[in-house]
């Protein structure tokens, strides 16, 4: 890892670690709104034939939900790795870890980040 790490930024390109943490599933990581997709008064559609459905309220991304040994055991060494390779910026994961979601999980951006890793890197979202 360190010597990708260290390629990227000789080319002159800041290496960003992605998706801190627990980014482990592509369906559902994002929410839906009603005003995400097609439909009229009182709702939208989402798919067609027997398999559509009416939404009227946002439905939530799915939660990663990791306890803090299994956190700090498992998931946060490529992380750390990276980091210490010299990593200049930590992306944060798209959908929820532990019911929050990763750009607005206190403990993950705050604690974990700089507590743990050590960070003093940029935290940015995967929206930017």
């Amino acid at each position: 890892m360190h010597d990708t790490i260290e390629g990227i930024q000789d080319a002159g390109v800041i290496a960003s670690v992605k998706h801190f943490i627990g980014n482990e599933q592509e369906v559902n990581r994002n929410p839906i709104t009603p005003s995400a997709v097609s439909g009229g008064i009182g709702g939208a559609t989402i798919g067609g034939g027997a398999q559509s459905i009416n939404i009227s309220q946002t439905i939530e991304s799915l939660s990663t939900n990791i306890d803090d040994k299994t956190m700090h055991e498992l998931y946060l060494w490529p992380f750390q790795d990276a980091v210490h390779a010299g990593a200049g910026s930590v992306m944060c994961s798209y959908q929820r870890i532990n019911n929050s979601y990763g750009c607005h999980n206190q403990k993950v951006c705050l604690s974990r980040r700089k507590n743990v890793l050590l960070l003093a890197h940029n935290l940015s979202s995967p929206r930017c």
